[in-house]
């Protein structure tokens, strides 16, 4: 029966990859259509929409993972992830060996890695049942200053999006992360998406891979064991 359902996850999600609505809400009943009530009770998933619409990615990922995990756990959530990424990385394929020099094609894609790498290990930290103060999550933060990092044991998500989700799959703000300055927005018209996408400037850069080493350092201590209390001790 697990089998059973891993596989129809697949195969619907495959689909769905393949052909999705355009339109957030509409994605939305679509999958209320197919999976409620019989496997998510239809009041929960409506519960959950405006987190699945407002976190950061596109929004067949982050319904595959919840839609998922609720039919058949951690293995039922790698299913229907990867049915719905399989297409989008035969399409992100095939626009590399298609358009190798178009640089807005490259950002895309290079967004898109990383959406889906986030996705995937969300459902390996599930699957293979790694506690949350195992996870160590790095992440940008337009309240610290460009290059200024900040270590932290647990908290929320301070209007990060991203830790938001993070947050919300894991079912606790338990968990430690690194967050690394960018710097506020120029403008306060300026649309924060735009920000943080945004290409940082010749001085930016120069900080920003100054402090890569200590990052990297933090991750290195991390792994082999050293506490968040000490880490924070040497670099905050």
């Amino acid at each position: 029966m697990s089998m059973q359902k891993n596989m129809m996850l697949f195969t619907w999600f495959l689909k769905f990859g393949i052909i999705t609505p355009r339109d957030d809400y509409i994605v939305h009943d679509y999958i209320k259509a197919q999976f409620c009530p019989e496997y998510i009770d239809a009041e929960e998933l409506d519960e959950k929409e405006q987190l699945l619409r407002d976190t950061p990615g596109p929004v067949g990922i982050k319904y595959a993972y919840f839609v998922g995990n609720k039919v058949n756990g951690a293995m039922g959530a790698l299913c229907a992830v990867i049915g719905t990424f399989l297409p989008v990385s035969v399409i992100t394929l095939l626009l590399v060996l298609a358009f190798p020099t178009i640089q807005a094609i490259e950002r895309r894609i290079e967004v898109a890695s990383g959406i889906y790498a986030a996705a995937l290990g969300l459902v390996a930290a599930q699957f293979y049942k790694i506690a949350p103060e195992n996870i160590l999550v790095i992440s940008d933060d337009i309240s610290l200053p460009v290059g200024k990092i900040r270590i932290k044991a647990k908290g929320s998500d301070g209007g990060q999006k991203g830790l938001r989700s993070i947050i919300e799959h894991l079912d606790t703000e338990d968990f430690p992360r690194i967050k690394v300055g960018v710097g506020e927005k120029p403008h306060p018209d300026m649309k924060l998406e735009t920000w943080v996408l945004s290409k940082f400037t010749k001085d930016e850069q120069k900080i920003i891979f100054d402090i890569f080493g200590s990052v990297y350092d933090c991750v290195d201590l991390f792994l082999r064991g050293f506490t968040i209390d000490k880490i924070q001790n040497k670099y905050n």
